[in-house]
């Protein structure tokens, strides 16, 4: 990002030449197959981020914290806001605005667990970014991160740290 003076923008102190945005990736290790994410949101403002989805890598959301749905084939993943300037870095300021989606990988784990020879990457009907897009499961907090599954009374339970509130720098 270019500010106004010239300057660009970094994630933070330590990580000064990395790149703000991260994308998910799943590996099928029987095939050997790599495929992205592609029904992540593309932007942290809640009007914008589920009615489009990222498909280049350059949106406004960072990914991470992925965590597999235990009974389906689904992955639950923190995403942090990139897409406004901040002065303190990840390594010394933990609370970034950040929310937790939820995105089905249906369509993805079966292009993955084909063959390559079974898969026509310029068949559009072969397309594997037919998922259904993303959902957003703490869209009235604004601070959600580590989202892990848990057992309660033999249902899924989805816990995450999070706040209604947080020191903004």
């Amino acid at each position: 990002y270019v500010l106004g003076q010239g300057q660009i923008e970094h994630w933070g102190e330590r990580y000064s030449s990395q790149q703000p945005i991260l994308d998910l990736y799943i590996l099928n290790v029987s095939t050997g197959r790599v495929g992205r994410v592609e029904n992540v949101p593309a932007s942290f403002r809640s009007e914008e981020s589920l009615a489009t989805t990222s498909t280049n890598g350059d949106g406004e959301i960072t990914l991470g914290h992925a965590v597999w749905h235990p009974s389906s084939r689904k992955i639950a993943y923190t995403g942090w806001d990139a897409g406004l300037p901040k002065r303190l870095g990840m390594v010394y300021c933990r609370n970034r605005r950040s929310r937790i989606y939820l995105s089905s990988v249906d369509k993805l784990l079966e292009h993955l667990s084909k063959e390559p020879e079974e898969t026509d990457e310029n068949n559009p009907e072969d397309d594997k970014s037919k998922d259904k897009s993303c959902v957003c499961v703490t869209e009235d907090l604004p601070y959600a991160r580590s989202p892990r599954y848990v057992k309660v009374n033999g249902d899924d339970t989805l816990i995450f740290l999070g706040s209604q509130r947080a020191f903004v720098s």
